[in-house]
């Protein structure tokens, strides 16, 4: 224990360092195609309000066009302020980081949460880079088995933050790698498609028991939060059903999703053409822009039945 002490208070007075966001975002460059740059100048950096957030993994990244659903919204008189806030690799926690630094710099009247077939337990691999100090040190602990790579990033963000200051620097001071949406028009191999379709239809098990109960709570946690700040700031919350080709027909968790909030599950022409996939979790340019078309549609009608 006399050992420790130190420690524990050096790592603790380490946390009390303000986090530069700047800095944190630039330590996940290396992730996701330099990303993460792209979503800190969209928050910090530019004067446009969002009205529309996208948030979660590549999937919803790939999935997601959002100028052509500000096309499509545009066109039929509704003009809005739409960004895709996806982010590589899955982790909740990552979901809610990114959403609290969105309510700190916009005013959004709606969230689009990605959900896949399951919930995943694990946190994300960059949330200690990005998350404020208090989300570092009292995270979801009893499920959290990321806690000490998470205490390490954030430690490690925070040296660099005081080295800078140390020295004098007005700049982050490392190269920064600017994201630029490609749309990619490749198409999976329909026979592969197939056969992961078939494999995940007949492999599927519903989780049960204490398990399912165990192993959701980290995520639910997160979700929570998240919704709780979208209800503080006026904002609403609509699931979207984001799973790999030939996967099951709506999540597993549908009725947690259902009392928070709307959920979307995308038309089965939409999901069950392979022509609308590059791999088999993610979608090509052709799906892109039919679902996101569809997704346009599908905001639309839900805010003006709620207003």
């Amino acid at each position: 224990m006399l050992f420790l002490l130190p420690v524990l208070l050096v790592i603790a007075g380490l946390l009390i360092i303000p986090l530069n966001k700047k800095q944190g975002y630039s330590f996940m460059q290396d992730n996701c195609l330099g990303k993460s740059n792209w979503i800190y100048n969209r928050l910090f950096e530019r004067d446009e309000n969002i009205d529309i957030a996208f948030i979660g993994t590549s999937h919803i990244m790939d999935a997601v066009d959002e100028d052509v659903a500000a096309d499509f919204m545009k066109r039929r008189g509704v003009k809005r302020g739409i960004a895709n806030l996806g982010y590589c690799r899955i982790g909740r926690n990552m979901d809610y980081a990114i959403v609290k630094d969105l309510f700190k710099q916009k005013r959004p009247g709606c969230i689009v949460l990605e959900v896949r077939e399951r919930e995943n337990r694990d946190g994300h691999m960059d949330f200690g880079y990005i998350a404020d100090s208090r989300d570092v040190l009292t995270p979801v602990m009893l499920f959290n088995d990321n806690y000490f790579t998470d205490l390490y990033k954030g430690i490690i963000v925070r040296l660099e933050i005081l080295k800078d200051n140390l020295l004098g620097k007005t700049k982050v001071g490392r190269g920064v790698v600017q994201y630029v949406r490609k749309p990619d028009s490749a198409i999976a191999d329909v026979g592969q498609l197939d056969g992961i379709k078939r494999e995940r239809v007949t492999k599927w098990e519903y989780s049960k028991g204490f398990g399912r109960w165990f192993y959701n709570r980290y995520s639910f946690t997160y979700i929570d939060n998240i919704c709780s700040l979208a209800a503080n700031n006026n904002c609403a919350v609509i699931f979207l059903y984001l799973p790999g080709y030939g996967s099951i027909p709506q999540p597993e968790e549908m009725e947690f999703y259902m009392a928070r909030g709307k959920v979307l599950l995308p038309p089965r022409d939409i999901y069950d053409n392979p022509a609308n996939w590059k791999d088999q979790d993610h979608m090509n340019a052709f799906g892109s822009v039919a679902l996101s078309e569809w997704l346009a549609a599908e905001i639309i009608r839900i805010r003006k039945e709620t207003n």
